[in-house]
């Protein structure tokens, strides 16, 4: 049981708790689902996940995503919404 405060967790690690909010960084395209994901069976596993990280909100989800990241060479571009 995970006790009362603030707590970081990755999608994995909160299984099976429920919490009063859920916030999700990174809700855009090439993040989620993760990019590395071409097949139709990722895609839906990388779907599946964030269902499981939406459904374990009480009361509310927040979805953040960048309105301008920088790319590996440092140039900045806007990222695409997510694609699911």
């Amino acid at each position: 049981m995970i006790g009362p405060g603030v707590h970081l967790l990755n999608a994995h690690t909160g299984k099976g708790q429920q919490l009063d909010s859920v916030g999700v960084p990174g809700f855009e395209g090439f993040r989620i689902p993760d990019g590395r994901a071409e097949s139709e069976p990722e895609l839906r596993e990388e779907l599946h996940v964030g269902l499981v990280m939406l459904s374990h909100a009480r009361h509310g989800v927040v979805l953040s995503g960048a309105a301008e990241r920088l790319s590996e060479r440092g140039k900045p571009y806007q990222p695409d919404v997510s694609r699911r």
